[in-house]
């Protein structure tokens, strides 16, 4: 009998190191890429909390490993913190792996020359770059940069009312408060069209809608 229990607890000591083992092998079997992940998930939602030291801590985990959008956000706190020399390597290094933030902040830099030397044709290739990875606040950009004949661009009307309605159709609610204004007081070319207005305005109120039904939706289910 004390044989049997002898056994018995053997067994179940030996199962829970198992266990444990088969844990520790889990953990340390994790992606690389799935750990970088969560690294970038932690810099993210401090920087969100406006906790910009343990923001900059877990991006520059994450950077360290090649993670763009890690670089990007990085280059994004350090410019605003006034750290440029730390700043444009990161932002360099994410634009060259078609990272719309780190090309929209390049482009904003080659257009107002003041880390480097002014070159409007850099920056609205930049542009257009980030466009293309879908960086909303790019098409608005370059549709400003069309509309008031800025960035060494010829004022056309017709590139800007392009890209601000490219921009409104993906749901940017810039783009479409200009094309509201724009319908409202006859700009961009466009003659003046209330049905328009009105048509934009429910847009608008319906992705709003939608988006405090989602909020709602995240909060309930983040409650169990």
């Amino acid at each position: 009998m004390k044989l049997c229990k002898m056994m018995f607890c053997f067994l179940i000591g030996a199962s829970n190191f198992s266990l444990a083992q088969t844990t520790v092998e889990h953990e340390a079997s994790l992606k690389e890429t799935d750990q970088v992940q969560i690294w970038v998930s932690k810099g993210l939602t401090a920087h969100r909390k406006d906790d910009l030291m343990d923001a900059i801590t877990w991006l520059s985990k994450a950077a360290k490993e090649g993670h763009a959008h890690a670089k990007a956000m990085l280059g994004y706190i350090y410019i605003r913190s006034g750290e440029n020399e730390l700043a444009l390597p990161l932002l360099t290094a994410a634009a060259d792996l078609n990272e719309g933030l780190a090309q929209y902040e390049l482009a904003t830099i080659y257009g107002q020359g003041t880390l480097v030397e002014k070159n409007d044709g850099k920056a609205v290739e930049l542009l257009e770059k980030s466009i293309a990875q879908d960086y909303f606040p790019a098409f608005v950009t370059l549709a400003k940069a069309h509309e008031e004949g800025s960035l060494g661009l010829k004022k056309n009307n017709a590139k800007a009312l392009e890209y601000y309605q490219q921009a409104s159709d993906k749901g940017y609610s810039t783009a479409t408060y200009r094309l509201i204004s724009a319908y409202k007081n006859g700009e961009l070319g466009l003659a003046i069209n209330q049905q328009k207005v009105k048509d934009l305005k429910a847009m608008l109120d319906k992705a709003s809608k939608q988006r405090k039904e989602d909020s709602v939706a995240k909060m309930n289910v983040d409650q169990y």
